[in-house]
């Protein structure tokens, strides 16, 4: 790793580091299941119900300016990011598709999404989901075109 300038390691920062994992270990000691389980399950849902146009600056613009316009933009985006999320959850309870399928898919995102909120964070940041966004947009794409379809057959069985 890169070297931190001196001016910069301060005496008492190893201290401080060593007292809060300290604190992490008691907590986890004290309270495994909400550490575990209920942290995690609180994480998720924060990620699943949140739009994350935040570091959007046009949003910004568009807020100050013509405020319909950005809140449409980011009531779109929210609820897209639950329809794929939503997506996910229903490709993988469908038995319709094949059950490799729906593992090979679906499960990715689950793993990740978990590693990330029980293992690895405690707080939400949009970059490290980026990785599992393929697989909601494939499963969204997938339930858009069954839909599609479904119109289609229905629009050709009235006429």
């Amino acid at each position: 790793g890169a070297l931190r300038r001196e001016y910069l390691n301060l005496p008492c920062e190893f201290e401080v580091f060593d007292r809060f994992k300290l604190r992490k270990e008691q907590f986890i000691q004290e309270f495994p299941f909400q550490y575990y389980v209920l942290t995690p399950l609180t994480t998720s849902k924060e990620i699943v119900f949140n739009s994350f146009v935040h570091h959007f600056a046009v949003l910004t613009s568009l807020r100050d300016q013509f405020p319909i316009v950005g809140l449409v933009v980011k009531a779109l985006l929210f609820l897209l990011h639950v329809l794929m999320y939503g997506s996910v959850l229903f490709f993988l309870f469908n038995r319709k598709e094949s059950l490799a399928l729906r593992f090979l898919v679906a499960v990715p995102v689950i793993i990740l999404m978990f590693a990330l909120t029980a293992l690895v964070f405690r707080y939400v940041e949009s970059r490290y989901l980026l990785p599992i966004h393929p697989f909601m947009t494939i499963t969204l794409a997938y339930y858009i075109f069954l839909t599609w379809n479904k119109i289609k057959a229905y629009r050709l069985k009235s006429n």
